[in-house]
């Protein structure tokens, strides 16, 4: 069945589809978002790019 079956449903489902938000942040939440890449991990990431493909695709 499609998603307005699933809406047009009075309850949740199991197993439930998202976790409730929000969802906990680490403590260390900054520290992480803005250290920075390793070069292998840039090389992926320009290589996506001139790709023109989703990161990880082969």
């Amino acid at each position: 069945m499609g998603s307005l079956y699933r809406w047009s449903q009075n309850r949740e489902p199991l197993p439930r589809l998202l976790s409730p938000c929000p969802s906990p942040r680490s403590p260390n939440l900054l520290g992480r978002v803005n250290e920075p890449l390793e070069d292998k991990e840039f090389g992926h990431i320009q290589l996506s790019i001139r790709r023109h493909s989703l990161l990880g695709m082969p």
